[in-house]
């Protein structure tokens, strides 16, 4: 079933990495709160996630996670559920 779940990110590089700031958006309902991951994937596939979350349905959910990763070398973003499921991805330009 699709989640009620849309986000959008902006990704920038800084001397250590690089930064994600990331936007969620839920569904406004009245399910229950739910936990996803935000990971980082590598251009030669390699997960590692940055930052994880407690969606409140109806809220928006704002952060910044960081990457030892430099902006060349990531080849997206995505939104996990905390067993690992793909949820969205947000791709490099």
């Amino acid at each position: 079933s699709a989640e009620p779940l849309r986000a959008s990110a902006v990704v920038q590089p800084v001397d250590w990495g690089t930064r994600v700031d990331i936007t969620c958006s839920y569904r406004d309902d009245e399910g229950p709160a739910t936990n996803y991951a935000l990971v980082v994937i590598d251009r030669r596939g390699t997960p590692q996630q940055i930052g994880s979350w407690t969606a409140l349905p109806g809220r928006d959910t704002r952060f910044t996670a960081s990457t030892a990763l430099r902006t060349g070398d990531i080849d997206r973003l995505e939104v996990q559920t905390p067993t690992g499921t793909p949820l969205l991805q947000l791709r490099q330009p």
